[in-house]
């Protein structure tokens, strides 16, 4: 693979055109399928953190349950805002 350099001597690789690059992203929206898809991960995530957080409460770790905790609000959180992309009606442009 060649290298890309600029008028004042600082060179980069090349790399291959993104989607984002050539304009594909225009008009186009959200892959929805998709994002539903890491929607329905992030809960599955969100539900074994919970438990090994529990577990590490029923231990008296409390620092490690906390924490845990923590990722799981922050989980929760982040599945509720793809939740809102996903389920939005689609806005026309």
């Amino acid at each position: 693979m060649g290298a890309r350099c600029r008028d004042d001597g600082v060179c980069r690789p090349r790399r291959f055109a993104s989607p984002a690059r050539i304009g594909h992203h225009r008009g186009v929206p959200a892959p929805l399928a998709e994002l539903s898809s890491l929607a329905t991960a992030l809960e599955e995530l969100r539900q074994r953190v919970a438990l090994i957080a529990d577990q590490a409460a029923s231990d008296h770790d409390d620092d490690t349950a906390s924490e845990l905790f923590a990722v799981e609000r922050a989980l929760t959180g982040a599945g509720r805002r793809l939740g809102r992309i996903t389920s939005a009606p689609r806005r026309r442009r």
